[in-house]
């Protein structure tokens, strides 16, 4: 019950806590139900286990006591020496807030989109120059899989073994994966399959280990660069160049074009001869639908029972055999007329260069770039580069089609959007932490005191960050790690507002300043510090032991348990002095305003 207020103060952390993380969609998870279960059951079951199971002692102080009540008193009378003087109250403040501000901006590492995980398995993808038949590319995947396959079961010249490896040859392209005996050495896997890969001539092949997230085999961290043109072979031309230019800017980037740089493959095209098939009353769609039904046969219906898969209906020519374009040329056509003519009368039928796969992208003709970086580059610093560095210049030399517009998807466009969600949260919860905060204390100024806690919060995050990333193994700030910075603000600010709300309660029975903030910081020791290493103790293992699963939840344990630790351990002094200098700024303004108000009280009665 003594504590009643401060308990009722720190429900907005929470609350904005799982408001905020809610606003995040695909990326926040199950968080903010677990929120509201820990709330749920610090209020009504913890008290009850506690009137139960906690009996008062009385007992003489033992000595760990004794030094635990000497530290408190040391800390008061530190406290105490800052709030005295509004100077030093002020340098303390400034220099905290300025050098948590400078450490976290200077800190923080390029953003990821989401974590790639670990999963144990390597696809990869031979695409083949135009022309080749599916027999020639189940020889190059067959060509793959008889090195990957020695290596089934069996540790050979320093690479890993394999549990099962396959491959699959399909029309435009060889499809190939492997698993490993080892998950713990999918990167030596990916550069075995690469090495496979690479001895086939005369092939772009790429290779990537499979990821949670990913759609597709660039895996998680794909930058997808869409050229949008009418202009087919410029496309191309531009294509080339900017694959050229990528694999300098990026060594080590694994590129593939979709559906690919070539001018096409060898095809025949039937063009109408306007003039000739108008005097026999034939229209071009009348044309392809023969020349369907003389070669492939033409699709004209579907047959099948309603909500089942359906068989298409074919119409094919029968009693003639089209084997070559002379043949086809001499196919007869008949007319609205009555006459019968051979194809070649009424159309011409040319050899020339065509694309395989036409993609479309908004209606228009597009190919795409698809990017997957070297892993010791972050995406954030990929993108960058790739639009600054490389389709920038290209485009300023003119390298480009007039028409050609530059769109990037993929794992860019999501972290573009990413970062604006997550800015958007950020400042929501900042938001409504103060709003409630003000409400709940009836004051403005009491909020920005306790949200002094999370710049602390992040500056301790980002440190905490950096020093997994270089002693415990790689890890970035992707969007899952970020979320962690939104979880610190719930859990920070309840320090503060102890320390706050301790320091309120004493002014008003009479305290001064000074004495009002020392003695709340000096009683707020204990709980503070039993919360704070509690809360420690139980996020060491997130961050100390790797296991599976370890990419999504290590980021964010580290996060937390830096901004923690940072935050309450400076959160004693640096709450007091900046709510010192705010509280001595409205002493000052308001003495300032009420002696205004007196003057112009005693104006009209001296005349």
């Amino acid at each position: 019950v003594a504590g009643k207020q401060s308990l009722q103060n720190a429900y907005p952390g929470a609350a904005v806590q799982v408001s905020c993380l809610s606003c995040l969609p695909g990326l926040s998870g199950r968080p903010p139900q677990a929120r509201i279960i820990v709330v749920a059951v610090s209020v009504l079951v913890i008290p009850s286990f506690s009137a139960k199971l906690l009996r008062r002692r009385k007992a003489a102080k033992s000595d760990d006591e004794a030094q635990v009540t000497g530290v408190r008193a040391r800390i008061g009378r530190q406290v105490h020496w800052i709030a005295r003087s509004p100077l030093r109250a002020f340098v303390v403040a400034a220099l905290g807030l300025g050098g948590a501000s400078w450490l976290a901006v200077a800190m923080l590492p390029s953003l990821e989109y989401l974590p790639t995980g670990n999963r144990n398995v390597v696809f990869g993808v031979v695409l083949p120059p135009p022309g080749y038949s599916v027999e020639e590319l189940e020889r190059i995947g067959q060509t793959v899989q008889d090195q990957l396959v020695q290596h089934t079961g069996v540790e050979k010249d320093g690479k890993p073994s394999l549990n099962r490896s396959f491959f699959v040859g399909q029309p435009d392209n060889a499809f190939m994966g492997a698993v490993s005996d080892d998950p713990t050495r999918m990167k030596e896997v990916v550069a075995m399959v690469r090495e496979a890969q690479a001895s086939v001539p005369g092939v772009f092949a790429f290779a990537n280990q499979a990821s949670l997230f990913g759609r597709n085999l660039g895996g998680g961290r794909a930058i997808e660069i869409d050229l949008l043109s009418s202009d087919q072979i410029g496309t191309i031309q531009f294509g080339q160049q900017l694959m050229g230019a990528l694999r300098q800017a990026l060594p080590g980037a694994q590129v593939r074009p979709i559906p690919g740089l070539d001018f096409g493959a060898p095809e025949f095209r039937v063009v109408p001869r306007r003039a000739q098939s108008a005097r026999f009353g034939l229209t071009g769609p009348d044309l392809g639908l023969l020349v369907d039904a003389y070669v492939d046969g033409a699709i004209i219906g579907e047959y099948g029972v309603a909500g089942e898969p359906k068989r298409d209906v074919l119409l094919r020519a029968q009693g003639v055999a089209i084997d070559d374009p002379e043949a086809l040329a001499t196919a007869p056509v008949p007319t609205p007329t009555g006459r019968v003519v051979p194809l070649a009368q009424v159309a011409s039928i040319d050899e020339a260069l065509g694309p395989t796969v036409i993609q479309h992208i908004e209606r228009r003709r597009a190919l795409t770039m698809q990017v997957s970086p070297p892993d010791d580059i972050a995406l954030e610093d990929a993108i960058e580069k790739v639009r600054n560095e490389v389709v920038g210049p290209l485009i300023e030399q003119g390298a480009a089609p007039d028409d050609m517009a530059v769109e990037y998807s993929g794992s860019a466009g999501n972290l573009d959007r990413a970062k604006r969600q997550f800015a958007e949260a950020l400042a929501l919860a900042l938001l409504i932490s103060f709003l409630l905060l003000a409400a709940l204390f009836e004051d403005f100024l009491a909020p920005i005191a306790i949200l002094v806690s999370v710049p602390l919060a992040g500056a301790g995050g980002v440190v905490t960050l950096r020093a997994v990333d270089k002693w415990l193994g790689a890890q970035p700030l992707d969007m899952m790690t970020a979320l962690g910075f939104i979880i610190l603000i719930g859990v920070v600010v309840n320090n503060a507002i102890l320390v706050v709300d301790g320091a309120l309660t004493r002014m008003r029975d009479g305290m001064v300043l000074a004495d009002a903030v020392s003695d709340a910081v000096r009683r707020r020791v204990r709980p503070i510090a039993m919360s704070a290493l509690t809360s420690l103790a139980g996020l060491l293992p997130l961050v100390l032991f790797p296991g599976d699963g370890s990419e999504l939840y290590r980021g964010v344990g580290a996060v937390v348990l830096g901004g923690l630790a940072l935050s309450t351990a400076l959160t004693l002094y640096l709450v007091p002095a900046v709510f010192t200098v705010l509280w001595r700024l409205r002493i000052a303004f308001g003495s300032s305003i009420g002696a205004a108000d007196d003057d112009d009280d005693a104006a009209p009665e001296a005349a």
